[in-house]
């Protein structure tokens, strides 16, 4: 399966996502809840953070 733009809803996603404390380069914040790219079937995960030309893409992959 390819990675799916879906949006966090679950509680265990809520937790998965929330557990990297990931932070906004642009205002130091933590990085709100929002869509993610999945694979579940590969256990990874991409996130954007940040925007404009200071975007960051993260791959997570879980084990």
């Amino acid at each position: 399966m390819a990675f799916v733009r879906e949006k966090i809803t679950t509680e265990e996603d809520k937790a998965l996502f929330n557990s990297y404390h990931f932070i906004d380069p642009l205002d130091n914040e933590p990085v709100k809840l929002g869509y993610w790219r999945i694979d579940r079937e590969r256990n990874a995960f991409l996130v954007a953070i940040g925007g404009g030309r200071n975007t960051l893409m993260l791959c997570i992959c879980m084990e």
